[in-house]
């Protein structure tokens, strides 16, 4: 079992970072994706900063959002933006390339400005620690691999909000999966 999921973990990674397509999903819990859905469904013409681009990228640009994603890696960078120029299903986003560390982006916009933030790049305390008053009242607050410890320093800033947890129990639809893995989110009282 163990060499199975290394060899879709493997592929996907191929598929992420080599010449092949993107996932088709973003690269987080299925759980999370699917209060994604749920949650842009609710929320048409929602505002949403994204730290860290990809697949999730690819997959918001079609949902009639605002999104304003932004990257560190110019390689990264110039293979999302072609995919979102060729792509005639992506709609028009905000897509910013900024050098490290890229969370003072969220110094650019208004407190109380975004229904959505999505962590799941570089310097994911600093990406949470700066966006918090960006967030809308019932905003959300996501964060993939929410069971690193590293990260748990800054859950004391959200200890009064209500979370969620999702966890991978079994291979995503696209192979990947190992233990423990988990995207957590938070409403923002």
């Amino acid at each position: 079992m163990v060499r199975v999921v290394l060899f879709f973990s493997v592929l996907c990674m191929q598929l992420l970072f080599g010449e092949g397509v993107l996932r088709p999903v973003p690269w987080l819990t299925e759980g999370a994706i699917a209060f994604l859905e749920e949650f842009i469904e609710d929320h048409p013409e929602a505002n949403i900063l994204e730290f860290g681009s990809g697949a999730s990228t690819v997959w918001l640009s079609k949902k009639n959002v605002n999104l304003y994603s932004v990257e560190h890696n110019p390689k990264w960078y110039g293979k999302i933006t072609s995919v979102l120029k060729n792509d005639p299903d992506c709609r028009p986003i905000h897509y910013f390339l900024r050098q490290r560390p890229y969370y003072t982006i969220a110094r650019s916009f208004p407190d109380n400005y975004f229904d959505l933030i999505i962590v799941d790049g570089r310097n994911r305390k600093g990406c949470i620690f700066f966006s918090l008053s960006k967030l809308k009242r019932n905003g959300v607050l996501m964060l993939d691999n929410a069971e690193r410890r590293y990260y748990s320093s800054v859950f004391s800033h959200m200890s009064k909000w209500e979370r969620c947890d999702a966890y991978q129990t079994y291979p995503d639809s696209c192979g990947f999966f190992y233990n423990g893995w988990l995207t957590s989110w938070w409403v923002k009282p």
